[in-house]
């Protein structure tokens, strides 16, 4: 779509005709408070050589989330403004459903009755935790629980004898090519107190 400098409308392709409803005849000579709101004229030149959203309006009556990239062109007779102009409708209803997700998962963590840990690679620390793993390790917060290595979680060795670490990551290993992982494992708490947990570990 092509605006002049006060915001008519002068040219109009066949891809605005299929994202708003309206034929070319029906809007070059209109402004464009037709399709965009009034503050798309305010903002027109801080939209230069950006990307910027706004509210659509179809033919039908309806608004629908716009992206729109300007272009400013100037020959004898002035400025007009090439625009592009996307629907992300889709886009948006796929950011929100994200979202819902997103909120629904942290929802499920934090009540979790089981110990949730977050480990991140690549170096393996722990990034986040819930209120019943900071229990179950004697912790008063999160931020001293997550602040310590995962080796400050279990004694060096196990009652096999076997080095906790390199068990530990052999374990982790594991759950990145197979995507999950159970095992036992000799854990300790805060306050050097050792108990046996079962450990999944989820790749995600």
């Amino acid at each position: 779509i092509t605006f002049s400098n006060d915001g008519w409308i002068i040219e109009w392709n066949a891809g605005a005709e299929k994202i708003f409803g309206y034929s070319a005849p029906e809007t070059v000579g209109k402004k464009s408070t037709l399709i965009l709101p009034s503050n798309f004229l305010t903002n027109i030149h801080e939209s230069i050589v950006k990307i910027s959203e706004f509210a659509g309006l179809h033919k039908d009556g309806y608004e629908f989330p716009v992206e729109l990239s300007i272009t400013e062109m100037r020959n004898d007779d002035g400025a007009k403004y090439v625009s592009i102009i996307r629907d992300i409708t889709d886009r948006k209803q796929r950011e929100s459903e994200l979202k819902d997700v997103i909120i629904k998962n942290q929802t499920l963590f934090d009540k979790s009755s089981d110990a949730v840990l977050i480990l991140s690679a690549p170096d393996w620390k722990f990034t986040d935790a819930n209120q019943s793993a900071i229990t179950l390790f004697g912790f008063t917060n999160k931020e001293d629980l997550i602040a310590i290595s995962a080796t400050g979680l279990h004694p060096e060795r196990q009652p096999d004898g076997s080095i906790s670490e390199a068990y530990v990551i052999e374990k982790i290993n594991s759950s990145r090519k197979k995507g999950s992982e159970y095992f036992e494992l000799m854990l300790k708490k805060q306050n050097g107190e050792l108990f046996y947990g079962d450990i999944s570990l989820t790749l995600i």
